[in-house]
């Protein structure tokens, strides 16, 4: 029955200036990200803090061992110079050289105290005032192995080491144990500011290097990328030939990349030169496409106009040869006359409503009711309709206030109207409904909105499912060869799409076809009631 066109008709592009200012509107309404060179800085950061971390805590460790070992070697020596004149005097019997031997202990640093020991594991000798530190099992285990032992323990909070060694009378015989205490206070503070030196030396090497990579990564990142930024949006904003004031200190992969953002720049520059001369002819091609189809529909209305003016024009000669021959009766004269003024006055509307339908005037949008738009396309499709012996009738449940150019929106009416009308078979009707609805696009239901719907609907044979699909592509038409281009409704599809509408086809309720325009209501007008 129809021939229709894809909604998808194209619309004149969105300037790079618009569609930059969006971008930078919305980066200055979302939470801004880190900066690169922040990131970059705070990655470096943190990986020194461990790198160094790791490096102190095993130079520490090594060092605390190191200590350790020497301490221990330290205390065998002493330990060792002090049983030879302990094992000397038990093996000569001359114990009263033992206590001074003991005592004298004393004299050496660090030496916590210094105990004899029996095999029973009791103290028989000790530095004046030193604790009792001995452990009976250490003693034992010494004597049954005949080797040194030793163990750490903890004096008033203060770390002591503790050094058993077996003292012998012969090869075979021991007498005892001699336990050293040897007082780790100077190693625990030697330890202490070994930590704190190095912490120390950490902290400033951080420091320095922290400080040098911030620097280094402002002038040879950070900078950079701004400026670059900024250059980006330069371009994207309609200043294709912006110079890129690439700073000193970025490296050579940030001036090449600047070298290939200027050559976009120039790039875009002759393709969007390309773009608004492709985008002038394509718009003078929409119009030249819509007047041809606005010709060709007024040519189908131009048989229904012929006896809509035919008709007065017989009246008109019939009153005027009448008049001829009353010349006598002024008075029947002046009544032939009224209505040869008044059916002239009925052909200068008809033509004139022909002459504003087929006329080519600029685009012009602004606030358009839809209810006198469609009562003047009624109007002058109704002789059309009458010669087809099919009924037109409009409802109006709305004064449909939109936003849009009245002009084209009446030719998408016309050509929807006409179509239904051929359609339809003999003594049928076309009906036009104008009503306001709340919709949305097919598959997009969160797009939800208030919506003028302007149907038509006929009673002819509807259309096939398989053509429903390709019903709104170009050149696309149900009608017999050389009956129509397929370009009515695809004009009709952009001009909809154009005042950012949508049209759907579907059966009617007296089974045949429904097309269904909707054009989004004027929200000012409906706020103040102007849709009802």
């Amino acid at each position: 029955m129809l021939q229709d066109a894809t909604p998808d008709t194209p619309v004149a592009a969105a300037s790079p200036l618009s569609l930059a200012a969006r971008v930078r509107a919305r980066l200055m309404q979302a939470n801004r990200p880190v900066r690169l060179g922040t990131k970059i800085s705070l990655y470096l950061t943190f990986a020194l803090v461990i790198i160094l971390s790791v490096y102190a805590l095993d130079m520490l460790g090594k060092r605390r061992i190191n200590l350790i070992e020497r301490m221990k070697d330290e205390t065998l020596t002493v330990g060792t110079a002090l049983a030879i004149p302990l094992e000397e005097a038990l093996r000569d019997r001359e114990f009263y050289r033992l206590q001074p031997l003991v005592d004298a202990s004393s004299q050496i640093g660090d030496i916590y105290g210094l105990y004899v020991v029996d095999a029973r594991g009791s103290i028989r000798m000790k530095t004046a005032g030193a604790f009792d530190l001995v452990d009976a099992d250490l003693v034992r285990a010494s004597l049954r192995h005949d080797r040194n032992e030793d163990r750490f323990l903890s004096v008033n909070g203060i770390p002591v080491y503790s050094l058993y060694l077996p003292l012998h009378i012969t090869d075979e015989e021991t007498a005892g144990v001699l336990v050293v205490a040897r007082s780790l206070g100077t190693l625990q503070l030697e330890l202490d500011q070994l930590q704190s030196s190095t912490l120390t030396a950490v902290l400033i090497l951080l420091a320095v290097l922290l400080v040098g990579s911030v620097v280094l990564i402002r002038q040879s990142v950070t900078v950079p990328v701004n400026v670059l930024v900024e250059a980006i949006y330069q371009i994207g904003s309609g200043r294709y030939r912006y110079r890129i004031p690439v700073p000193g200190g970025a490296g050579r992969e940030i001036v090449e990349l600047a070298a290939s953002i200027e050559h976009m720049g120039r790039r875009l520059e002759e393709e969007h030169r390309k773009l608004e001369d492709e985008t002038a002819r394509r718009v003078e091609l929409e119009a030249s496409l819509r007047q041809a189809d606005k010709l060709a529909t007024l040519g189908q209305v131009a048989a229904g106009l012929a006896h809509e003016i035919g008709t007065p024009l017989n009246i008109i000669g019939g009153r005027a040869d009448m008049a001829l021959r009353r010349v006598e009766d002024p008075g029947r004269v002046k009544e032939y006359l009224e209505t040869i003024r008044k059916q002239v006055d009925r052909i200068t509307e008809t033509v004139q409503r022909l002459l504003n339908v087929s006329r080519r005037q600029d685009r012009r949008r602004g606030s358009v009711t839809l209810v006198d738009v469609l009562s003047d396309t009624v109007a002058l499709l109704n002789p059309t309709a009458t010669k087809a012996g099919v009924t037109l009738r409009f409802e109006a449940l709305a004064r449909g206030v939109v936003t849009g150019d009245g002009e084209l929106l009446q030719q998408v009416f016309t050509n929807l109207i006409l179509n239904a009308v051929q359609a339809s078979p003999a003594d049928s009707r076309v009906d036009i409904v104008l009503q306001p609805v709340t919709a949305a696009p097919a598959g997009l239901d969160l797009l939800t909105r208030p919506y003028v719907e302007v149907s038509v609907s006929d009673q002819g044979t509807g259309v096939p499912e398989e053509a429903r699909q390709r019903i709104f592509e170009p050149f696309f038409t149900t009608k017999p060869v050389g009956a129509g281009t397929g370009l009515g409704l695809a004009i009709c599809a952009g001009i909809v799409k154009e005042h950012e509408g949508f049209i759907r086809v579907s059966d009617s309720a007296a089974g045949g076809a429904k097309f269904s325009v909707y054009l989004p209501a004027d929200a000012a007008a409906a706020a103040s009631g102007a849709q009802a």
